[in-house]
């Protein structure tokens, strides 16, 4: 029962990531996400809070191009008869997660089952590497990710600082949400693709699949599994993934899982204990603003990957943008 309301609370959740891909705050994946943010700050702290995010004018003016909101010229000539006619005569459903209460397979305990083997491998007196779980920031170039869990054996390839890492990391691993199945596959896999990442484990809890891709000659090429459901790690020596068991009902699990659903090679090379090498970036010189703006509606995926504008509108929340100007810059000038 408690893993059902756990899985229902991710349902209905924005995601608790906020990434920085190309200049732009992505929060929780997807602007499905963002919008979802948006929703439970109206609902949890009222229309004051909200409308702090923008200039009143900007957020007018989004509701005139999707819900016909009567144009302003000036928010001191606001007809309040006006506008509760005209609010009155909107007719409009909440989103409801088209997932809801059908998750087949739990996606909070299947990521968190995953985080704490991946983590017992990285305590193993073998020393294989180590491992971080969710909200551990993934630095690749002016990109900043949040991945599920990172597995990294450090120099050459990557860095580990007091509040991310810096560099490809050995393995990442994806769960994806519904709703943001295009972000991952379109927006991320390529960022990783392009920074070396030798293995991308995505996992789809709701479908109880899981893409094994290896980064071969510069491109990532879709691996399966042999017929017992084992899996060579390419970046890790001596590291074989049993991934089969993972689909296994919670019950018949065996711990500690480091052991049942990864075998180490005898003769795997030990690492010792990798070293942080600072804090990293100085803060206190990245001058982040974030200055709101009102757009042509986009989807943002299409704006990341192809520049592609969009031609319906869409709901309010998509309208207004958050883009950091500077934050991609500063990201990489200020390490």
């Amino acid at each position: 029962m408690s893993a059902s309301l756990l899985d229902d609370y991710h349902a209905w959740s924005p995601g608790s990531k906020i990434e920085l891909v190309n200049g732009q705050l992505i929060v929780g994946d997807s602007l499905v996400h963002s919008r979802r943010l948006l929703s439970q700050i109206l609902r949890g702290w009222g229309v004051e809070a909200i409308a702090a995010l923008a200039p009143e004018h900007l957020w007018w003016e989004a509701l005139s191009h999707t819900f016909g909101a009567p144009m302003l010229t000036s928010l001191d000539g606001l007809d309040a008869p006006t506008v509760q006619q005209w609010a009155d005569g909107i007719d409009y459903q909440p989103e409801n997660p088209p997932h809801h209460g059908d998750w087949r397979f739990s996606y909070s305990q299947l990521r968190q089952a995953l985080r704490m083997a991946m983590f017992g491998l990285g305590m193993r007196y073998e020393k294989l590497g180590q491992s971080l779980g969710g909200g551990f920031v993934h630095r690749l170039g002016q990109h900043g990710f949040m991945p599920d869990v990172l597995f990294f054996r450090g120099d050459p390839h990557n860095r580990l600082y007091e509040y991310y890492l810096e560099g490809a990391a050995d393995v990442v691993v994806e769960f994806i949400q519904p709703g943001c199945e295009e972000y991952t596959h379109t927006v991320k896999k390529p960022i990783y693709e392009a920074a070396g990442v030798p293995e991308l484990w995505i996992v789809d809890a709701a479908q109880c699949q899981m893409e094994l891709w290896r980064l071969v000659d510069g491109t990532y090429q879709r691996q399966t599994t042999d017929a017992a459901g084992r899996y060579v790690v390419s970046s890790v020596p001596g590291l074989t993934f049993l991934a089969g068991k993972i689909w296994l009902a919670k019950d018949d699990w065996d711990y500690p899982l480091e052991e049942t659903w990864f075998e180490v090679a005898a003769d795997a090379p030990r690492l010792s204990r990798l070293p942080q090498m600072g804090e990293g970036v100085d803060w206190s010189k990245a001058l982040l603003k974030f200055p709101v703006a009102l757009e042509p509606v986009r989807s943002l995926l299409r704006t990341i990957s192809t520049g592609v504008q969009k031609q319906s509108l869409s709901s309010s929340m998509d309208d207004l943008t958050l883009v950091d100007e500077k934050a991609s810059r500063d990201w990489q000038e200020c390490s």
